[in-house]
């Protein structure tokens, strides 16, 4: 991955497809097609100009997106977070350390048992 106008590692894949230009830390070049876009310090932009104009590299995107995640690179989007999750025995190290914190928390927060109960 490329390093950014401000020093930090680029993580997204989207950084494959845009070189970022040094006179405007906003502004990135497709490099499919030469178009200058505004990215904000995101890529939101960039993702929809790969979408719209570009969908082969798009789609290849995602899928190295995905393959990133999957190797624990990036932190997980939240529907990755809860699909993938796992139900731990009850009377698992991890399943006793959850019930403790919780229990904390409620009397912490001086919160209702019942809020647990809500998704």
């Amino acid at each position: 991955m490329s390093d950014g106008a401000n020093g930090k590692r680029s993580r997204s894949v989207i950084w494959e497809y845009y070189q970022k230009d040094p006179e405007a830390p906003t502004k990135a070049k497709c490099m499919k097609c030469g178009d200058k876009l505004q990215h904000s310090m995101n890529t939101s932009n960039l993702f929809k100009h790969l979408s719209k104009q570009h969908p082969l590299e798009y789609e290849s995107a995602l899928k190295n997106r995905e393959a990133t995640v999957k190797t624990g690179y990036l932190q997980p989007t939240i529907y990755q977070a809860f699909h993938n999750r796992e139900s731990y025995a009850r009377d698992s190290w991890r399943a006793k350390l959850l019930d403790k914190c919780l229990v904390n928390m409620l009397a912490a927060d001086m919160q209702p048992a019942s809020i647990v109960e809500d998704e």
